[in-house]
């Protein structure tokens, strides 16, 4: 289960399973919002190779989920599982509330602001 809520500041971008949040520099120049079409997971990872921004993506379709920050995590994205099901946000606290964690481990507390 996917949720993405959080829209201060960039919004989410959403068309056909795909989510876009923040700026990607060759994708939306002038600081615009991402408003390219989305041509697959070979197409995402290509352009995650050279990747120059601030972001969020994420890809959903029957099969697979796919997601990926850029690499100081600007947009942060979060996960849990919990009976064999997957929960993915941009909210901490709901994906604890999903799938009941009580406690946050050390690594986790170390990653998070």
């Amino acid at each position: 289960m996917i949720y993405l809520k959080n829209n201060s500041g960039f919004k989410w971008i959403e068309n056909s399973g795909f989510y876009f949040k923040g700026y990607q520099e060759d994708i939306n120049s002038n600081n615009e919002p991402c408003n390219f079409t989305f041509n697959g997971i070979p197409f995402l990872i290509e352009k995650m190779k050279s990747a120059k921004g601030f972001f969020s993506i994420v890809y959903e379709n029957e099969d697979i989920i796919f997601a990926a920050v850029d690499c100081v995590r600007s947009i942060p994205l979060y996960y849990g599982v919990k009976d064999r099901e997957f929960y993915l946000s941009d909210d901490a606290r709901w994906i604890r509330s999903q799938v009941g964690y009580s406690e946050i481990d050390d690594l986790s507390k170390q990653n998070s602001c």
